[in-house]
């Protein structure tokens, strides 16, 4: 495992989270069906990167469930602040642990 390739796309991630975050203050959700498709891939990619790492199994696993909570949030519920929530509380947070560790 390449620590700075994962750490690149762990922050590319973190970046993205930010900017849909950012998005849903001024945009519908149901306006950004595209945006929510390409941002879950996105993250995803980062997750089989991890597996080999120490600690990370915990952590990538409630991002994936908070990826698919996300994603439920914005085509079932078309509710902006459960989404902004959801990007800001549980997605971020478990970014930025997968960050840290790898710094370790």
């Amino acid at each position: 495992m390449n620590k700075n390739l994962v750490g690149d796309k762990i922050e590319e991630a973190i970046q993205s989270t930010l900017s849909l975050r950012a998005m849903l203050r001024t945009r519908y959700v149901a306006e950004l069906g595209a945006q929510v498709l390409e941002f879950v891939p996105g993250v995803e990619q980062v997750l089989p990167l991890l597996d080999s790492h120490p600690g990370a199994a915990n952590t990538a696993q409630k991002l994936r469930d908070s990826l698919r909570q996300l994603t439920a949030s914005c085509r079932e519920h078309g509710d902006n602040v459960r989404c902004m929530d959801e990007l800001q509380y549980e997605i971020l947070p478990a970014l930025k642990r997968l960050q840290n560790l790898l710094r370790k």
